[in-house]
Order: C-alpha cells, then sequence, then structure tokens
C-alpha cells in the first residue's frame, strides 16, 4: 500500500470510527508506531481538524470545528480563549470535557494561527485568577498574541494617572531592568513598560486602512 493509500485510509477511519487508536492504524496500514504518528501529524497539518480522546484512546475528528468566528476579532476571540481556560480550571468531569472539547474546536476553526496563540496560553492554564489578576492574564495573552501577529496595536497606558494611547508598529517585548513593550520599528521610539498598560486592542486589517 502507497504512502497516499494510506493516509486515505487512515482518514476514511477517523470519518467512519468515533475513535480511532494508534494500535488500529498499526493493524490496518501494516506500519510502524513511528509511522502513524507522522501520518496523524500529516493529516492535522492539513487541515483536518482532529484531537487525542483521551476516555476513547484514539484520535477524534472536530466534526463540527468550523465555528463562526468570522464575525468577531482577534481580540474578542483571545478573551473568549482565556475564559474558557479558566473555566476549565474550575469545574471537572463532563462539562471539564465539554470546556476542552470548545477549545478543540476554536483552535482549528481555520482562523488565524490560534493554535500557536492558545500554545502561548496554555503556560497559563493551571493558574487560577481573579479580578486584577484575570485583566493583567488578558493582556498579557493580547501582546503575545500582538508579538506572534506583527501587526498594528492600540496600547491603552496609565502615565502618573493620566490615561492616554498609542498606536505600536510590528510590538515586541523587551528586557531592561524590567519588560517593556517596544516597535521594531527603527524610527520608532516608543516604549511601554507593561505596568503602565492597562488595555490592549489589536487592529484587524480593516482597522489597518
Amino acid at each position: 500500500m502507497s504512502a497516499l493509500n494510506q493516509l486515505i485510509v487512515i482518514v476514511n477511519l477517523l470519518y467512519n470510527r468515533n475513535s480511532v487508536s494508534i494500535k488500529s492504524i498499526r493493524e490496518v496500514c501494516g506500519i510502524s508506531e513511528r509511522t502513524a504518528y507522522r501520518y496523524i501529524d500529516k493529516i492535522s497539518r492539513a487541515g483536518i481538524p482532529l484531537y487525542f480522546d483521551r476516555d476513547q484512546g484514539g484520535y477524534t475528528l472536530c466534526r463540527y470545528a468550523r465555528l463562526p468566528l468570522n464575525h468577531l476579532d482577534i481580540n474578542e476571540i483571545i478573551i473568549i480563549i482565556v475564559a474558557l481556560i479558566q473555566l476549565s480550571n474550575r469545574i471537572d468531569g463532563y462539562y471539564h470535557k465539554a470546556v476542552e472539547n470548545l477549545l478543540k474546536k476554536i483552535e482549528s476553526s481555520g482562523e488565524i494561527a490560534l493554535e500557536e496563540i492558545i500554545g502561548l496560553l496554555e503556560s497559563n492554564r493551571k493558574e487560577n485568577c481573579e479580578g486584577e489578576r484575570l485583566n493583567q492574564l488578558i493582556t498579557s495573552s493580547l501582546i503575545q498574541a500582538a508579538v506572534r501577529l506583527k501587526t498594528k496595536t492600540n496600547i491603552f497606558l496609565n502615565r502618573d494617572g493620566q490615561l492616554r494611547d498609542i498606536i505600536l508598529e510590528h510590538p515586541k517585548l523587551e528586557f531592561k531592568k524590567r519588560w517593556k513593550v517596544v516597535s521594531i520599528k527603527e524610527n520608532s521610539r516608543e516604549t511601554v513598560p507593561l505596568s503602565q498598560i492597562v488595555g490592549i486592542h489589536i487592529k484587524t486589517l480593516s482597522e489597518k486602512t
């Protein structure tokens, strides 16, 4: 069986079974465990949304993965992701699994590179936040996304009790005694200490014009 035929067989298995284990893939295709994992990775990279279901011990398709996120901008999507991660910290059982599946569906929705952004937020998964700390977590998540996306970003800050906002082109994080957000544009000298930031708004394509 050719590599292409093996991939087709695996995709058919995924579409026709609730869950497909690596063992099943090895037995049906007559391939090694390493090759089976490599094919699963290829299928995922090809845009076919799947995730590992621990309860069933195999890979499962996100059959309704494409959520209607096109009416939300990246800022709103990231706030939803942070809220879901925090919710998953506080519940278990049936609803915990439902929240995890919802995160997987958002990740595989086909929008901006959300799988990488969600990966950036995973370090905060075990941290329960309340109030001001949760505000800081959302701000931090948006900063990381802005740096990852290399996009124009509106930063709202408090300097000596005065609220103002600035726009940074292609922001990046820089450490000089303390963390700051700076522009990678050589003609920009604007730097913003993280302690002064009260809000972030990543500019969408329609807002950049």
